[in-house]
């Protein structure tokens, strides 16, 4: 959807009922005939959503409304910009350097990387929620099976697995799915994609960059087991630059887990909780921070 159009009230083909609770406490039925549908430049920045791996999205479902996301085509579409720039830098690492080898071997990890995720993540959801064991799960011509809580039904398992590994590999926050509504191995691996700083395939540019400080410290370590002086791409990796790798992975650790510590045990954090689940949020930040204190003492030492 492309325009430049306000909302738009159209009267629904199928009137609905529904319970009302007044400003008394009283409850009353309504019959609701309408529906506010909201209009846009939707198309234009879209695109530019997932292209720049930008992530939000026009409406609040993001890539699950059907006005940015209609038919599994456009969910195709959306999840290749996603990897296009990002991928395609590889190929760029390589003509920089001058070896091609090495930017397709970048490349391949990523794959590599991204294709575990995907698999794991199909896997869970496809096996469904093994606590709902007296729940029918299995696929069949009625319902597509599985585990399709928070999940678009035109886009299924497989979609919405696909679409939330890739988006997680990247820095974009695009979804069409409700990745709190995976399972623990499903929601594992947006998780850890996260945490790993977005490298598989990243951002545009940022992904490449990360991976690169990866690769100097498993070059580092390769050189020290096997005894030789650590090289990469033909210049030698020295104590500074393992300090600047070791740096930026471990900078956004602590700043996460810090700033995550002080929200979860102040009131203006715990505010914005809205599932709070079974979390214990005072005793995790609390072994938090006395994890860190213990680091540093480590460290003095």
């Amino acid at each position: 959807m492309q325009n430049l159009k306000p909302y738009t009230t159209v009267e629904l083909t199928e009137p609905q009922s529904v319970q009302v609770t007044g400003a008394d406490g009283k409850t009353s039925t309504q019959v609701v005939s309408q529906q506010v549908i909201a209009q846009g430049p939707v198309a234009s920045q879209e695109i530019i959503k997932e292209l720049g791996t930008n992530g939000g999205g026009f409406f609040g479902a993001n890539s699950a409304h059907p006005f940015e996301n209609p038919t599994p085509l456009s969910n195709f579409i959306e999840m290749f910009a996603i990897f296009a720039i990002a991928s395609s830098l590889t190929y760029t690492l390589g003509r920089m350097t001058g070896s091609p080898r090495h930017g397709w071997a970048v490349w391949a990890a990523m794959a590599a990387l991204f294709l575990m995720g995907v698999t794991i993540a199909y896997w869970s959801e496809a096996h469904g929620n093994p606590i709902l064991r007296s729940v029918d799960q299995r696929a069949s011509a009625m319902q597509s099976g599985g585990n399709m809580e928070g999940k678009e039904v035109r886009f299924g398992i497989a979609n919405s697995a696909l679409f939330a590994t890739v988006t997680s590999d990247t820095s974009c926050g695009a979804v069409n799915s409700q990745h709190d509504s995976f399972t623990p191995l499903g929601g594992m691996v947006p998780m850890i994609n996260i945490m790993l700083g977005e490298v598989v395939f990243g951002g545009v540019g940022s992904g490449l960059y990360g991976v690169v400080v990866f690769v100097i410290l498993a070059v580092f370590i390769a050189g020290l087991m096997v005894g030789r002086t650590p090289e990469y791409l033909g210049k030698k990796i020295e104590s500074y630059d393992v300090q600047m790798a070791m740096l930026s992975i471990l900078i956004m650790t602590f700043v996460i887990l810090s700033f995550s510590a002080i929200a979860v045990v102040r009131p203006f954090g715990t505010a914005s909780i809205s599932n709070p689940g079974r979390t214990d949020y005072r005793r995790f930040s609390t072994l938090t921070l006395r994890w860190w204190a213990t680091m540093g003492r480590l460290s003095a030492a």
